[in-house]
């Protein structure tokens, strides 16, 4: 079984740091009905600030996490890789299937 520091480390080794996989859930979670989720949406899961969320959004859209449109709000959504990360999926071609489900309970507000 794969320790929640094994987790995290091997959720950096495919370029994710805590904070990111902690946005990844909350999008996952928020998404699970299958409709997109608002920057607010996260915002208040998370108990954080919404221009936090879009500076973070933005990065994880940029490395391929999430896709959304700038001025549309209601256009969150997890990629195919996105979704894998945060423990949805099976691992896509070409990448290894790593044991995120392991964070699931762990709280990461002030880490």
């Amino acid at each position: 079984m794969t320790t929640i520091n094994q987790a995290i480390a091997e959720a950096r080794s495919i370029g994710l740091t805590r904070h990111q996989l902690r946005y990844l859930r909350a999008v996952r979670d928020l998404t699970a009905d299958g409709l997109p989720t608002t920057h607010r949406g996260v915002a208040v899961l998370l108990g954080v600030q919404c221009g936090g969320v879009y500076q973070m959004l933005t990065r994880l859209q940029r490395d391929g996490w999430v896709t959304f449109r700038r001025g549309q709000s209601r256009t969150i959504r997890l990629t195919e890789h996105g979704a894998w990360a945060a423990g949805l999926t099976a691992a896509p071609s070409g990448r290894r299937a790593i044991g995120l489900e392991d964070l699931a309970g762990v709280n990461f507000a002030g880490a």
